[in-house]
């Protein structure tokens, strides 16, 4: 599942290099939002001024050092 994101996004922000990434979800959707935000940014830093998450209704996800992380992205 998380590759083929991956890829399509990787090939997204290269089309689009001034556009901003915005991932959203519902319930569980956004708490998969919520992750697959993070691991993103993670392993693409240079696009973390251009990425934003906005959920509706997420569960909690992770513990404390996953949010105070969460924050710092």
């Amino acid at each position: 599942m998380w590759n083929p994101m991956h890829r399509l996004l990787r090939e997204a922000i290269k089309k689009y290099p001034t556009h901003e990434l915005i991932f959203t979800g519902h319930s569980l959707g956004g708490a998969i939002a919520s992750i697959a935000s993070t691991a993103f940014v993670r392993n693409h830093p240079e696009i973390g001024n251009r990425t934003s998450l906005i959920t509706f209704g997420q569960p909690r996800v992770g513990n404390l050092e996953y949010a105070q992380k969460h924050d710092e992205l």
